[in-house]
């Protein structure tokens, strides 16, 4: 797993397995989670860039997850989006208040979810290699 993972988390197989096929054949390596636990758990030992998470689960539901997947899981700096079949117009805007990076209402736009998942991996792998100019640069300074 590297750069182009996505972890989709949905206790809806049938959404999960569709989405899943539609980023394996657009390249990206896909992992799914059918609940909260098991969404933390694979989060914590994989460190997705980007996660796509249902609201509404047995169990935690989306909000409890993301709070847990920003603080326990070490995935602070993964993209995470909400990803539900009910919502209002504004629903975008609450669940980027509430933390997300975003909101999909399902059924989901095949186009837009991967320009947008494709945005998030692109932003995460600048940041990374800032990061590792930053670390070369203050090596460098050290070594001085």
């Amino acid at each position: 797993m590297g750069a182009r993972t996505v972890l989709l988390v949905d206790d809806d197989r049938d959404f999960t397995d569709t989405l899943a096929m539609l980023f394996e054949a657009e390249g990206f390596d896909v992992l799914t989670a059918a609940d909260g636990r098991s969404a933390l758990d694979v989060a914590h030992q994989v460190r997705p860039p980007v996660i796509l998470l249902d609201l509404v689960m047995p169990g935690e539901d989306g909000y409890k997850v993301l709070a847990s997947i920003r603080t326990e899981a070490g995935c602070g700096e993964s993209a995470v989006f909400a990803v539900s079949g009910w919502g209002t117009e504004g629903m975008e805007d609450s669940c980027v208040a509430a933390g997300f990076d975003g909101y999909f209402r399902k059924p989901c736009e095949p186009a837009s979810l991967m320009r947008r998942v494709a945005e998030a991996i692109y932003r995460r792998c600048v940041q990374d290699d800032e990061r590792s100019r930053h670390e070369l640069l203050q090596l460098g300074k050290t070594r001085r």
